[in-house]
């Protein structure tokens, strides 16, 4: 009798090529989902952990039509008794110990020949379109730049691995040889040239140099002493050299608040809809269009730590086909005029206001990510109402419709961050049976 196997969202992989790769692998199931975990075992089998059930199914139900190929060889594909991969003890000279996926990745800079120095703001730039990014410490090691990087989700930290691991930074040179850490939480002492929490209120610290060496010393505390180096690569002012008088870094302490926003799909965007996006991060004071340059505007926020969150987390985004570039202005402030719309409470035609409880808002501050929190929902509101609200602005792949301390909130999880990015430009604070909903980017990864 044929045993049937339990659904799962782990994959059995049999006959896999010797000679097959890992990307080999995680092409197969890659139009199905993410894969969350992966393992390669001996006699050419591997693990696959799909993000759920629906997803490897998919995977099994295709290829049961259309066998799987790889190097022109047969692959066989079936569910796993196991329902989840979990993380294994391993020895220190075990050369698969980094084999399972983890939100921390850990990446060695090899041929760092280039001139400009590698920096918080370039890793940052680098790896913040797979996801969140929470932390980054950077240090040098005998074998050249390293750092750590943490992602606030695991699957975020799999989709940056399988893309840039391998790739250069710069033509031939600065390439990324990227490996996931067994550290499971980066711990930052203070934010610093060297290291950055993100998920905090940005605060620019003063001299830096003794905490910046006891943090280090913390967290590798367990590593030769010798493994860390005072850096070589950054100013003592934590500015990039990019030879460039228009790029500031946003290490660089400044007392502005006003941003210059450029770029943008000017058939597309209008103060409001840059009102819905940078609300996100603080109090909108004033918004300019520049009538002379329509792809641009000025945004003023309420301090400055406002504006070098919004410049941090938004620099690089993808907004209506366009990759929007923020710097700070040159001026301090917009001058009340015709052209500017004043946003002085901080809220929209329709009232809604993310930053009642600033203190407890400000927690919750991310980048643009593919999942949307929408608050404000009324009685008679079901989650058929909401995703046809929302799907005119992309794939909607999940949603859900709960209750938190008396208060009906949704999740919904878009195919792509540009996606969610757009849907919440357009419709936040917009009415729907009545009431103005309220949107805002999701920290979390999964429903």
């Amino acid at each position: 009798m044929k045993f049937k196997m339990n659904p799962s969202k782990v994959l059995y992989v049999r006959y896999v090529a010797s000679e097959a790769t890992r990307d080999n692998l995680l092409d197969l199931v890659a139009p199905f989902g993410v894969a969350q975990k992966f393992v390669i075992m001996e006699k050419n089998r591997a693990l696959i952990q799909m993000g759920d059930v629906k997803a490897a199914t998919a995977v099994i139900q295709h290829y049961s039509e259309s066998p799987a190929k790889i190097k022109g060889g047969d692959v066989h594909l079936q569910f796993s008794l196991h329902q989840e991969l979990r993380r294994q003890s391993r020895k220190e000279n075990d050369p698969d110990r980094r084999s399972l996926p983890s939100r921390v990745l850990w990446t060695t800079i090899h041929k760092p020949l280039h001139p400009n120095p590698l920096s918080i703001r370039m890793f940052h730039d680098i790896f913040s379109p797979f996801g969140f990014v929470e932390k980054i410490i950077m240090f040098e090691s005998v074998t050249g730049p390293q750092s750590l990087l943490q992602f606030a989700a695991e699957e975020s930290a799999v989709q940056a691995r399988n893309s840039l691991h391998g790739r250069d930074i710069y033509d031939g040179c600065c390439t990324l040889d990227i490996k996931y850490s067994d550290f499971q939480e980066l711990h930052v002492g203070v934010n610093s040239n060297r290291m950055w929490d993100f998920t905090v209120q940005f605060v620019h610290p003063n001299n830096r140099l003794f905490m910046e060496q006891r943090a280090a010393i913390q967290m590798y505390g367990s590593m030769p002493i010798n493994h860390i180096m005072p850096s070589t690569f950054l100013g003592d002012d934590g500015a990039e050299s990019s030879g460039s008088q228009d790029v500031q870094s946003v290490l660089e302490p400044h007392g502005r608040s006003t941003l210059l926003v450029s770029k943008l799909n000017p058939d597309k965007m209008d103060a409001d809809k840059l009102f819905n996006l940078f609300s996100n991060y603080g109090h909108v004071v004033r918004i300019k269009i520049l009538d002379t340059k329509p792809d641009q505007a000025l945004v003023q926020m309420e301090d400055g730590s406002q504006a070098q969150m919004a410049l941090e987390y938004l620099h690089g985004v993808m907004l209506f086909g366009r990759c929007i570039q923020i710097l700070y202005s040159k001026h301090d402030y917009i001058t009340p005029s015709q052209g500017s719309r004043e946003f002085s409470n901080s809220s929209n035609p329709n009232g809604v206001h993310r930053f009642v409880s600033p203190q407890f808002n400000y927690r919750h501050c991310c980048a643009p990510t593919s999942m949307l929190h929408v608050a404000r929902i009324a009685s008679d509101v079901d989650m058929g109402d909401i995703s046809s609200h929302l799907a005119d602005h992309g794939t909607i792949i999940k949603s859900r419709l709960f209750e938190f301390n008396g208060r009906r909130q949704a999740l919904v999880l878009f195919k792509s961050v540009q996606e969610c990015t757009e849907a919440l430009v357009c419709k936040h604070a917009s009415m729907l049976k009545g009431k103005a909903i309220c949107l805002s980017f999701s920290k979390q990864a999964y429903l």
